[in-house]
């Protein structure tokens, strides 16, 4: 995933043009394949020395877990195991890590499952990455294995959220509630740039 335009968008041939990653359009598709990590012609890489994740230096993993704080507010929990509440729809998620790395990437992997877990043991243990939008034109210098660089260098932090409109908001859009998990992150000694993500 990234960002263009103010949306969060797969990063895809679709989506991410090669204008906005600053390559030739013969480089295109062979970075986004990079970032996929699938081998490509134009940036190969040898799995035995290059393991594509980026080098974690100052980012501490944020954990996302089931739901288990005890609110009572409209929305989040209520009398019942009713699906439509936040903690009832979230109760079975797997533990996830978030962690930023020196690819230019937020990764999301998953530590531990439930038991009522659907996904199998052999699935790709990464749910989804997320490469910033503000580093869009410089992935091509990542995927070629530039040194010394800091990208996505700062812990990130995630919180379960309420989120309300305006003080202005009618009483009956307050009471249908929408309760999210956001992580807020910035890029550390990689410039002076912060993200949101609704996850």
């Amino acid at each position: 995933w990234t960002q263009i335009d103010g949306r969060v968008v797969p990063l895809s041939v679709d989506e991410v043009s090669a204008e906005a990653l600053a390559v030739t359009p013969g480089q295109h598709a062979d970075l986004i394949n990079w970032f996929h990590w699938n081998d490509t012609n134009a940036f190969p890489f040898d799995e035995a020395s290059d393991p594509r994740l980026g080098a974690v230096v100052r980012s501490t993993p944020a954990l996302l877990g089931r739901p288990d704080m005890d609110l009572p507010f409209q929305g989040y929990q209520g009398p019942s195991e009713d699906s439509a509440h936040f903690k009832a729809r979230h109760r079975d998620r797997p533990t996830v890590a978030l962690f930023g790395a020196n690819d230019a990437l937020l990764h999301a992997f998953v530590l531990a499952q439930h038991e009522d877990d659907s996904r199998t043991s052999d699935q790709r243990p990464e749910l989804w990455s997320y490469l910033p939008g503000f580093f869009l034109d410089k992935a091509q210098r990542v995927a070629s294995g530039a040194a010394g660089h800091s990208y996505v260098d700062a812990s990130p932090v995630v919180r379960t959220v309420r989120m309300r409109r305006t003080a202005e908001t009618p009483e009956e859009e307050i009471r249908d509630e929408l309760w999210r998990d956001v992580v807020v992150g910035g890029t550390g000694p990689g410039g002076p740039f912060w993200y949101a993500l609704d996850v």
